[in-house]
């Protein structure tokens, strides 16, 4: 309403300057007779009434425009020059109210959305605060007590850090991602399975051999990267002893001391733990001992359907964690109670 206002003042002054143009051409003469008419002093009257009462601003401007149509043609040119600087003042205070109730409308709004901000970022906060706890294998805060109470202690001058065996096999940029048709797995009539990317792409070979050891072989070559063995006497612990593709012993996975938890260990030194929160799917997570880097989980297993999925964080050795994972499935399941506590 206020802009149709506006447009209906623009369209006066227009047409009185307009007028002006064509009345300097008008024969003087005519111009004196018309000099002491008096409906002109009535329309800067209404003009200036109008100003005062916006409300009535529409239907008196309408009016005026009509009966000065009819005026303005014998006009004297001193005239008009009054009434354009009077049109003018008047829609000067009128654009100058306009502006007012826009900054207020524009102030509103401004105040509106800082509002609905404030309401949407805090829930967005609530939102991120109760997820944060949760990590992508599912674990949340119960999981990290559940680890804290089966992590055995040891001091920092006892641990190690985690090895990397299979340098090619170490991304420094991103995750690594595996899958493995558990199927394969299972199938007691195989020797061997296929460890695939997560798009399925055959990367590496799991073979299966006398003694119950296990090999990572990469696809194309028939030299291991890396072989995990179970022990061999039923009255042994329960153990995996790692060596690399040479059969140079790398380290193990055993229980803590005490029995307490699963440990991954770099040579004789202990580097990481290794948890369970469910046996059933398979979910295994793999933390650091250096404190530096405890809170992180450098390794991670799923099984979904048919699928087991493993997760490596990025600069740790993929293949490394392949075997150990594996390996605890395949050769010693009891391995995975152990890990759960």
């Amino acid at each position: 309403m206020l802009m149709w206002s506006w447009v209906k003042w623009f369209l006066l002054w227009t047409a009185a300057w307009t007028a002006a143009a064509s009345c300097q051409r008008e024969d003087s003469s005519c111009l004196e007779e018309v000099e002491a008419e008096v409906l002109f002093l009535q329309v800067q009257q209404n003009v200036t009434q109008m100003i005062e009462t916006s409300g009535r601003q529409a239907t008196i401007l309408a009016d005026q425009v009509k009966h000065m149509h009819n005026v303005l043609q014998n006009t004297s040119w001193s005239e008009l020059l009054q009434t354009a600087q009077t049109v003018k003042m008047g829609t000067q205070s009128f654009g100058t109210f306009l502006l007012d109730v826009l900054l207020v409308v524009v102030i509103v709004i401004l105040l509106f959305a800082c509002g609905v901000w404030s309401c949407c970022r805090g829930m967005f906060a609530s939102l991120l605060s109760s997820s944060a706890p949760k990590e992508e294998d599912g674990r949340g805060s119960s999981g990290r007590a559940e680890r804290s109470r089966q992590e055995p202690s040891f001091s920092q001058s006892q641990v190690a850090e985690i090895p990397k065996i299979c340098q090619r096999y170490v991304v420094p940029s991103s995750e690594s991602h595996f899958s493995v048709d558990m199927n394969e797995v299972m199938d007691t009539g195989r020797s061997s399975f296929a460890i695939n990317s997560a798009s399925g792409t055959k990367l590496l070979e799991a073979k299966l051999s006398e003694g119950r050891l296990l090999s990572i072989i990469p696809v194309n070559t028939k030299d291991p990267e890396i072989m995990l063995r179970a022990s061999s006497g039923a009255a042994d612990p329960l153990m995996l002893t790692i060596t690399d593709g040479r059969g140079s012993y790398q380290g193990k996975i055993a229980a803590g001391p005490a029995g307490s938890g699963l440990i991954l260990y770099r040579l004789q030194k202990p580097c990481a733990t290794i948890t369970a929160d469910n046996v059933s799917s398979l979910s295994m997570q793999v933390y650091p001992l250096l404190d530096s880097v405890k809170d992180t989980m450098v390794a991670s297993t799923i099984r979904k359907g048919d699928t087991l999925r493993i997760q490596v964080s990025m600069n740790y050795d993929g293949c490394l964690f392949l075997g150990c994972m594996l390996g605890i499935i395949v050769l010693e399941p009891p391995l995975i109670q152990m890990a759960a506590g």
